[in-house]
């Protein structure tokens, strides 16, 4: 099966592993040049409301810098983050302090780095098939799992690296979780809409329809 397949099933770590054992140095960089973003560049729709909204501690998926560009425009400037493993700077002070910063957990798109993509990488940061709380990533977002309360917005919370953590967290009962929350789109079908409200509870995360 070639990276495209991967790709159609929604099998992203294995389309990843795919094009990066094909070749990394052009995947490496198609994901650069792709996810570039022009300084200065203007910030609208949803994406502009964060600054008013959050104060503290932002974690996300995004691997462009158009979060940070929408807190600069505001100037509200986010000078303290962690991308990925590679770094770290000021993360872990501003956090404790509830100071405005930012995790972005597949790195940033202008440091090749930080990039968390592929199986190696994934393996680098979070263990390799277990979870490893000894790896930093995996440490800090356990620490932010059950010190913090979270609201979790465009997020389809599907069977991810994430919440595997977390679900590895409530087993292990070293850690209790604090309570979340996720604004989700409604489910018109209720088996359905009950089975994720069952899952998401599990985590000790409450779904806003």
């Amino acid at each position: 099966r070639n990276g495209l397949e991967n790709l159609e099933k929604k099998e992203f770590l294995e389309a990843a592993n795919y094009f990066y054992s094909y070749d990394s140095t052009i995947t490496e960089n198609f994901l650069s040049s792709r996810f570039r973003l022009i300084t200065g560049e203007r910030i609208c729709g949803a994406l502009s409301l964060l600054p008013d909204l959050f104060k503290g501690c932002i974690i996300t998926t995004n691997f462009d810098s158009l979060i940070e560009e929408a807190y600069l425009g505001e100037r509200k400037p986010i000078k303290n983050y962690m991308h990925g493993i590679q770094k770290e700077h000021n993360f872990h002070t501003a956090l404790s302090r509830g100071e405005r910063s930012i995790l972005k957990l597949h790195g940033s798109a202008p440091d090749i780095d930080t990039y968390i993509f592929s199986k190696k990488q994934y393996d680098k940061a979070y263990g390799s098939g277990e979870i490893d709380f000894s790896k930093p990533l995996a440490k800090i977002l356990r620490q932010i799992y059950v010190s913090r309360n979270l609201l979790f917005l465009g997020c389809s919370l599907e069977e991810d690296i994430t919440l595997k953590l977390f679900k590895k967290v409530i087993d292990n009962k070293e850690f209790f979780p604090s309570k979340h929350y996720a604004m989700l789109p409604d489910i018109a079908d209720k088996k359905e809409k009950k089975k994720k409200e069952t899952r998401m509870i599990q985590y000790n995360i409450s779904p806003i329809w």
